[in-house]
């Protein structure tokens, strides 16, 4: 909208709407359904991205188990390596 304010010479200080500046450029209805149907679209992407709403319930099960596994594999990991840890250190004392 501000490009045809721009062509219009429409100072932003008179504060029109983006119906008003339409009215104005005699432009039309589509033009603005067609900013409306990109936002919307633009907000749709947008949403999906931030929380994607396409799982289902199973989907959305199988991926609370996954991360559940990846959780229990962390924690083994981190146990194993303490465990290491303290054998070589007391190998080490042993040794002094």
């Amino acid at each position: 909208m501000w490009c045809y304010m721009r062509l219009l010479k429409v100072p932003w200080t008179e504060k029109k709407t983006n119906k008003e500046i339409i009215q104005i450029a005699d432009v039309g209805e589509r033009l603005l359904q067609q900013l409306m149907k990109r936002k919307l679209r633009f907000t749709d992407r947008t949403t999906m991205n931030l929380c994607n709403t396409s799982y289902t319930n199973s989907e959305l099960s199988m991926v609370a188990a996954s991360a559940a596994v990846v959780v229990v594999v962390v924690v083994v990991v981190v146990v194993v390596v303490v465990v290491v840890v303290v054998v070589v250190v007391v190998v080490e004392v042993v040794k002094i």
